[in-house]
């Protein structure tokens, strides 16, 4: 994130991450990238009984059932049609601005849907108190990783 973002040299990047110093990024000197361009393609017809998914995340991948089922009431995990696991990218209004999507068979399928907007994911709000400033933020390559993390880390 710091040398591809930010734009920090490697050095720059360890050093910035070691000592703690962190500047505001300015976002307006992100380039739009093309998938940007093209709006939203989540036109999926979520299973309102998401079973495959469910056995998906709690037995192949060891995610708490209490976990998977927050992620399921709360919306932002889904099943579609073809019984991939849909994680929704969530903006600050709630509105879903783009989603991955993970086969749960054995043919392996990964995939970003076509026009999710660049600068979001998938997250875990945890912050309890949302008048205090963000402590630690945690970044990963994937949604199922991030769960992983915060159920490995509450």
């Amino acid at each position: 994130f710091a040398t591809e973002v930010l734009e920090y040299d490697f050095q720059g990047a360890m050093k910035m991450l070691i000592d703690g110093e962190y500047q505001e990024h300015d976002s307006s000197k992100v380039t739009e990238n093309e998938n940007n361009k093209q709006p939203l393609n989540y036109d999926v017809e979520e299973e309102k009984e998401p079973k495959k998914v469910k056995a998906y995340l709690e037995n192949e991948r060891g995610l708490d059932s209490r976990l998977v089922n927050w992620g399921i009431k709360t919306g932002v995990i889904a099943q579609d049609e073809r019984n991939n696991a849909c994680f929704k990218w969530i903006d600050n209004e709630n509105n879903i601005v783009g989603a991955d999507k993970r086969g749960t068979t054995g043919k392996k399928f990964q995939q970003v849907v076509q026009g999710s907007q660049e600068n979001y994911g998938f997250h875990i709000d945890i912050l309890q108190d949302k008048t205090k400033p963000i402590e630690h933020i945690v970044i990963t390559e994937s949604p199922i990783d991030a769960l992983s993390y915060y159920e490995a880390h509450k």
